[in-house]
């Protein structure tokens, strides 16, 4: 599963507006004519964009020392309302502003295809958003600080698709989990992995309810085949391992212990 972590904040806006010590000046200063050959001095005081002494209050093309660019709206000098924020790198934002930090609805784009659109909070995703992947996967959910958390669906490039909760980017809490196929899995995920106890349907009409661990049936369970033969036991790492009893669908039981799938005893 793609993650999001490593791309949240990757480009920050840069601290010459962000800059929240209040104990220390930065002033950066540049010229430049009107049509007029008027020139105007622009600069930034105390984190704020002044143009001849006035805080901006309109739309500016301004380019930071690291390469950074910025076209859109100002209020009291600062980043606010809409705009378009392209880095040195190659990504970009093109959204909304509040106080010198992406906040509200925008689109952000990776240099690696990765296309995050949605809701923004302090710089970071957060609230409902969709983020796609160049290789076709894709997440439609709720972020908060940069990672997937709460509802989300994640959409696989190889059919599959989980429905359920998230916490830090990863499959956490009661879900579905159903492919391409038609096998289903329903219950619980840990951290991205089927543990705990759940229900798997597969495309074939075998049915399994129990427990698993990292993915596999492990612990008590019951399993029925699509013939009607059904297995109630132990499972080990996938396979019927310990005491165990199977009842075939022609009235036939038979008690005993299995190891790796054979019948021992």
């Amino acid at each position: 599963m793609q993650t999001t972590k490593h791309l949240v904040r990757r480009n920050k806006i840069p601290d010459i507006i962000l800059s929240s010590d209040k104990n220390k000046t930065k002033t950066i200063t540049t010229t430049r004519r009107t049509s007029t050959n008027q020139v105007i001095h622009v600069y930034h005081y105390n984190n704020d964009l002044r143009e001849n002494n006035k805080k901006v209050n309109k739309n500016v093309t301004y380019k930071f020392p690291d390469g950074t660019k910025y076209f859109g709206q100002f209020k009291n000098g600062k980043l606010d309302g809409t705009g378009v924020m392209t880095w040195a790198n190659g990504e970009r934002y093109e959204g909304h502003f509040g106080n010198g930090e992406r906040t509200g609805h925008g689109i952000y784009y990776f240099t690696d295809g990765t296309k995050y659109f949605g809701q923004f909070k302090d710089g970071e995703f957060h609230g409902e958003g969709v983020m796609t992947w160049k290789n076709g996967a894709r997440y439609e959910g709720h972020f908060e600080n940069g990672e997937k958390r709460g509802q989300g669906v994640y959409y696989f490039t190889d059919g599959k698709k989980y429905v359920g909760p998230f916490e830090n980017g990863k499959f956490n809490g009661k879900g579905v989990l159903t492919s391409k196929k038609g096998t289903r899995y329903e219950g619980r995920f840990v951290n991205g992995q089927i543990i705990g106890y759940g229900v798997l349907s597969a495309a074939n009409g075998d049915v399994y309810a129990g427990v698993f661990l990292n993915n596999r049936f492990h612990g008590r369970g019951v399993y029925k085949y699509a013939n009607g033969d059904l297995f109630q036991g132990n499972f080990k790492n996938g396979k019927k391992d310990g005491k165990g009893k199977m009842m075939y669908a022609d009235g036939k039981v038979h008690k005993g212990v299995w190891k790796e799938d054979k019948l021992i005893t």
